[in-house]
């Protein structure tokens, strides 16, 4: 009987492990997401919409927010928000997301006045 319980422990401990791996598997690296004002110097030396969709790629809608904050728009038609780069570069990024909620494609272009 003692052999069982240890057995019992050990496999609640490897299932309780497993379950945690899980969760953390397919979920983004909000390390590798630039704060707004990495990512607006970044414009600023010219890197293009493709470069910084590299950066972005594989993240998703909520760790854009929690590292970006509130977008400061939304898009109608398209799943998709918009950050402002600041009023020194007089642009905004625009992201758009697939089915899931990551990153698909980026734009960033000037704002509208």
């Amino acid at each position: 009987m003692k052999g069982y319980g240890k057995s019992l422990v050990l496999s609640v401990l490897v299932l309780v492990f497993l379950l945690c791996q899980a969760g953390c598997w397919g979920k983004p690296d909000d390390a590798s997401i630039p704060d707004i004002s990495e990512l607006r110097n970044l414009v600023s030396e010219g890197y293009t919409d493709e470069e910084i969709f590299e950066v972005l790629s594989g993240q998703n809608d909520d760790s854009l927010r929690g590292v970006w904050g509130e977008p400061d728009g939304f898009l109608y038609g398209f799943w998709g928000e918009t950050w402002d780069l600041g009023e020194k570069t007089g642009r905004h990024i625009t992201v758009y997301y697939d089915k899931n909620g990551f990153v698909e494609y980026i734009r960033i272009s000037e704002k509208d006045t």
